[in-house]
């Protein structure tokens, strides 16, 4: 029972695959930009996993990444309201105290994301309006910088921001509301603006206007 199990789900992955990444216009497009961005940290890998890897793996495979990843000790329990805490923690011991810890303990993460040497640039083709993104690397959560970073995304964004102000009011060179978001995760971080292009005009013309108001956040341009 448990193999015909594994089967069934192993293909239940494989469909959500072909759904969400492999079929959509975007999905490789956004797969492959997300490993050329993250060179090293595992960050880069798709949470899927990459398709050769969900035809070749085994019931063992998943047993074993099973009792590393979902072990009371890899558990975190967030309890939000108006609770007793010592009545909390006695329910925790009563309904998972029973479950043993897991042999082996997750392996840490040690890979850091190297400084970006040079510029990388990603051209992709698709069957959708024309977009650009433009990323940079960040930082992790808890950094001093992240709440500046939060608030920069706050300045680029919204029909107030700076982006659409210069791209889609001024220039015209984008449509719908581009954005700008700071994503800062547990190991580490990103800076990303997005826009869509606007029908005549080029993602040329875009990312040259985006950097230009780039420069103009770096170069001190915020009043109070």
């Amino acid at each position: 029972g448990i193999m015909r199990e594994f089967y069934v789900e192993r293909d239940n992955v494989r469909e959500e695959r072909r759904l969400r990444t492999e079929s959509t216009p975007t999905g490789k497009l956004n797969e492959a930009f997300e490993a050329m961005f993250w060179q090293a940290h595992p960050y880069g890998v798709p949470v899927l996993g990459w398709a050769s890897e969900v035809e070749s793996i085994t019931s063992q495979d998943v047993r074993d990444f099973y009792k590393i990843y979902y072990a009371p000790n890899n558990a975190r329990m967030v309890l939000v309201g108006d609770f007793d805490s010592n009545k909390v923690v006695d329910m925790a011991k009563k309904y998972f105290g029973g479950i043993p810890r897991g042999t082996q303990p997750p392996d840490p993460v040690i890979t850091e994301e190297p400084r970006p040497l040079a510029e990388r640039r990603f051209d992709g083709e698709a069957e959708t309006n024309p977009s650009v993104t433009v990323r940079y690397h960040g930082v992790a959560l808890g950094h001093p910088d992240e709440a500046a970073l939060d608030v920069v995304g706050e300045l680029l964004s919204g029909k107030t921001g700076r982006l659409y102000k210069r791209l889609v009011a001024k220039d015209e060179s984008a449509m719908g509301q581009p954005s700008g978001s700071n994503s800062s995760r547990k190991y580490a971080g990103y800076m990303e603006i997005d826009a869509t292009v606007k029908e005549g005009k080029t993602p040329e013309a875009v990312e040259q206007a985006i950097l230009e108001e780039v420069e103009k956040l770096r170069e001190g341009e915020i009043t109070d």
